[in-house]
């Protein structure tokens, strides 16, 4: 969970074509060379600020949820936010 910024909402979402993640649209965390990006998705309504494209990290913890789709040498992985906590979960993809 990015803790960088307390107080302040923190947008996670991601570049395709680099293979990075980005943080409020700036930041870059680039992916070792062994993983790419697959998806991301935000469980977040469109209704409710979503855009299905960010997952949110709130300051009192919580997430707008979603999950991060990674591509490693063995095999797809899955990361899930959970919305109510923000805690994450790593899973072989389904």
């Amino acid at each position: 969970r990015p803790d960088s910024l307390p107080g302040r909402v923190v947008a996670l979402a991601a570049d395709y074509e680099t293979d990075q993640l980005l943080v409020n649209g700036a930041q870059t965390i680039p992916l070792p060379h062994t993983l790419s990006l697959e998806a991301i998705s935000a469980s977040l309504p469109a209704e409710l600020g979503g855009d299905g494209e960010h997952i949110l990290f709130y300051p009192d913890g919580s997430s707008s949820g979603g999950i991060l789709r990674l591509v490693a040498t063995n095999g797809p992985r899955e990361i899930a936010v959970n919305w109510f906590t923000g805690d994450i979960a790593l899973d072989p993809a389904r």
